[in-house]
């Protein structure tokens, strides 16, 4: 949950035009397997396992799972697009520019399916959703997880290396990295759950490796560094489930609960919260001390929002019952 309030925390050497491999580019790189491992999880959890491919009951679950993600998203579209109007306000009010326009262009249909109707943080979401609606049949089905991961890399690599048009056009459904790069990324984690490996502390070293060669990878050659990626994640993923006490510790359980309301809404206090400093103070949060501060409030943020809503969630809960 970490990994995306840590790019936006460095993200202040991009958006200021001093970044350099080691101030931004490395840490940002490296940082970029947060995503990857979210999509991996989903289908190494959540897809079916293969006996039960062909299960109605089974199918039934895939469009639950479906339906919560799609809630999730919804509701954090709306939480984020509120978030927007706010600052537009601020911004109107306050700081005397206007950005209504910008604003009310951003509400189209194209942007709630792409992912960024509220911000363009929430295209992972909106990639888990069209990824699963298209995979859960085909799993369903009886085509096999390996073919369709092998299948979907190469789509992939026609479409972000090649610049396939045809190809393209069906990725760029999802911004930024695509509807491929998550559905490449949720099919290794049902592959991997699916296939039988040996316990080795290698998958561990060759993931940390790996990870640290990288953004060197990416930064200094035109090597398609999407396959080291697949290969990181693989190894960190294996080592995961060929290791029983990972996850056992009470302190990561109890981060765990928070961790999709923080990989979710993060961005939207950090944006709120840096807007009322730019008000107060007249500048921005990477100017001055506030600087740790704000960027706390994308954690503590989305902390208290979880117990808010559930709190409320249980007021319901016993108001119905």
């Amino acid at each position: 949950m970490m990994m995306p309030l840590t790019i936006h925390f460095i993200s202040i050497y991009f958006e200021n035009g001093f970044q350099t491999f080691w101030n931004y580019f490395f840490f940002r790189l490296i940082l970029e397997i947060g995503v990857p491992f979210f999509y991996v999880l989903i289908g190494f959890f959540y897809i079916p396992k293969k006996h039960q491919f062909n299960s109605t009951v089974t199918f039934r679950k895939a469009i639950q799972n479906i339906w919560r993600y799609l809630m999730y998203y919804l509701l954090a579209s709306v939480f984020y697009i509120f978030i927007s109007y706010v600052i537009m306000k601020l911004n109107i009010n306050f700081l005397e520019y206007d950005t209504s326009e910008q604003f009310y262009a951003s509400l189209t249909f194209n942007n709630l399916i792409n992912g960024t109707i509220g911000g363009v943080h929430l295209w992972f979401l909106s990639g888990a959703i069209l990824s699963l609606v298209c995979l859960s049949p085909l799993l369903y089905a009886g085509v096999r997880p390996g073919i369709l991961f092998l299948t979907v890399v190469i789509l992939y690599y026609l479409s972000s290396e090649v610049g396939y048009s045809k190809i393209l056009m069906l990725d760029r459904l999802v911004a930024d990295e695509g509807m491929l790069f998550a559905m490449m990324f949720i099919l290794l984690g049902v592959v991997v759950r699916e296939t039988e490996f040996t316990k080795r502390n290698s998958y561990l070293y060759l993931g940390v490796f790996s990870l640290i060669f990288y953004p060197f990878l990416t930064y200094y050659t035109e090597f398609p560094d999407f396959i080291v990626l697949i290969f990181t994640v693989m190894m960190f993923i294996l080592y995961a489930k060929t290791t029983s006490h990972i996850g056992n510790n009470k302190i990561i359980l109890n981060l765990n609960r928070y961790s999709l309301y923080v990989y979710i809404f993060h961005l939207s206090f950090l944006k709120l919260s840096n807007k009322l400093l730019q008000i107060n103070l007249g500048n921005t949060y990477w100017q001055n001390w506030w600087y740790p501060l704000i960027i706390l409030t994308g954690l503590i943020g989305p902390i208290v929002l979880y117990h808010t809503v559930n709190l409320l969630k249980t007021k319901i809960h016993t108001m119905v019952t």
